[in-house]
């Protein structure tokens, strides 16, 4: 198990055409979120594939800060615009 503060990552090399979790957030609150997208932009959900909240260009790298995503919550994502994405990085801590 990770400690308060490190990291936790994933990863989807050929996109989704539904939600699919990428990483799931660690046992407790997480307020920092890193994605980056190298082709065709990626729509996420930061409740279980429950709200499209976010799209992500393509060979986007973005950092938010300040979020309040519940502990254990599976972070999203799934194709924009019908094309997949590739080489899909996301981070939480």
């Amino acid at each position: 198990m990770a400690l308060p503060g490190t990291p936790t990552y994933g990863t989807d090399a050929t996109g989704q055409a539904g939600y699919a979790t990428i990483v799931t957030c660690p046992a407790w609150e997480t307020h920092n979120l890193y994605v980056a997208v190298d082709t065709n932009p990626a729509t996420v959900s930061l409740d279980g594939g429950t709200t499209d909240h976010l799209v992500f260009p393509a060979a986007a790298r973005i950092l938010l800060t300040g979020l309040m995503i519940p502990p254990g919550t599976g972070i999203q994502a799934k194709n924009t615009g019908g094309s997949n994405y590739a080489n899909l990085y996301m981070s939480v801590w």
